[in-house]
């Protein structure tokens, strides 16, 4: 990457691949780097480690970055914006809008908003991810929840403004179902639809990801490691009470209950003998798996460390052959859990 130092010379284990997304001319890393948990989702990042992961992430080839206002109500955009610095043109920096929440409430309940001025100017908007990023112009802005109140075009109609005024270079959406999909398109040019997708959660395959192949828009994946329950690190010891973030996801809320913990687990540990016939961690088959989609532009992967960035990248050396496939599926008739309809 053009302008990085020599001691930030890319030494990944694998060569980057790069895709366009969708039909678009932004061309991103097939993984990306997803900020939640520098916002202390899962627990606290420092900032240092924060950084470093970063610019790891960078040396390795890594140019799609994916946060949102809600991580830790800002602080994923600031780190990531101090960490980009100077290399800020070299990546593509994704963000979010739709929702908002008072600074001064101490439980910074967070509520759903797309109407015109929060997505521009409140404390969710894109003016204030650009102040936080420290930056003029995000490459991609996804409306990440559509309130009950404000229309479709309105919110778009402002994030379109956003664009022709050069803050704004892309458009997308997340979680959305075709027919939001559908209703989208003749308001803004959207390029993207990112959606949770995992082993465990295969429910956009079928209706929405062939709507955004024929529309010529790409699939931003996130949570592809079944929120840490495709790291292979979690083990049955782990204790996940109801107010766990993992029960609260949307693609997971019952793969970690109880009744289906442990059986989860075993899965997993299917799957890691064909990881370990390929050389390579469950997380990296797992990764493999959702970039042999076709509709899948960009693995999204959460990391807070810079070994989790040099162990994400090899997903890249791991070729998946139809009796893998084959396997994969025979393996994952056995999970438990799994959630079988769209979200609401």
């Amino acid at each position: 990457m053009a302008g990085i130092p020599l001691h930030m010379a890319p030494t990944a284990p694998a060569p980057m691949e790069y895709r366009h997304v969708g039909r678009s001319e932004l061309v991103a890393s097939a993984i990306g780097f997803g900020c939640r948990p520098l916002g202390g989702a899962f627990g606290p990042v420092s900032e240092a480690d924060a950084i470093a992961t970063i610019r790891q992430a960078m040396t390795v080839g890594i140019n799609c970055f994916d946060t949102a206002p809600r991580y830790g109500f800002g602080r994923a955009e600031e780190l990531l914006g101090q960490a980009l610095g100077r290399w800020r043109r070299e990546v593509n920096v994704i963000t979010k809008v739709g929702y908002t929440w008072d600074p001064s409430d101490p439980e910074r309940t967070v509520r759903h908003d797309s109407s015109r001025a929060a997505v521009l100017d409140g404390v969710g908007g894109l003016h204030a991810s650009l102040r936080r990023l420290g930056t003029d112009y995000v490459d991609l802005i996804l409306v990440e929840v559509h309130d009950t109140r404000t229309p479709v075009e309105e919110t778009l109609a402002a994030l379109v403004g956003a664009r022709e005024q050069g803050k704004v270079r892309h458009i997308g959406v997340a979680n959305c179902k075709a027919e939001q999909v559908l209703a989208g398109l003749p308001h803004a040019p959207l390029i993207v639809n990112e959606v949770d997708y995992h082993l465990f959660d295969r429910r956009w395959e079928q209706e929405v990801f062939e709507t955004c192949r024929m529309f010529g828009i790409g699939v931003l994946a996130s949570a592809t490691l079944a929120p840490g329950l495709l790291t292979g690190a979690i083990t049955a010891e782990l204790t996940v009470s109801e107010t766990d973030p993992r029960r609260s996801e949307a693609s997971s809320p019952d793969l970690f209950a109880p009744e289906s913990f442990k059986q989860n687990l075993a899965v997993v540990e299917r799957l890691q003998g064909l990881a370990r016939r390929h050389r390579a961690s469950v997380a990296q088959l797992a990764l493999a798996w959702v970039l042999h989609q076709p509709a899948v532009s960009v693995a999204l992967v959460g990391m807070s460390q810079p070994g989790e960035v040099v162990e994400n990248v090899g997903a890249l050396n791991v070729r998946l052959t139809p009796d893998d496939l084959a396997e994969i599926e025979t393996i994952m008739a056995d999970a438990a859990g799994v959630p079988d309809a769209l979200p609401a």
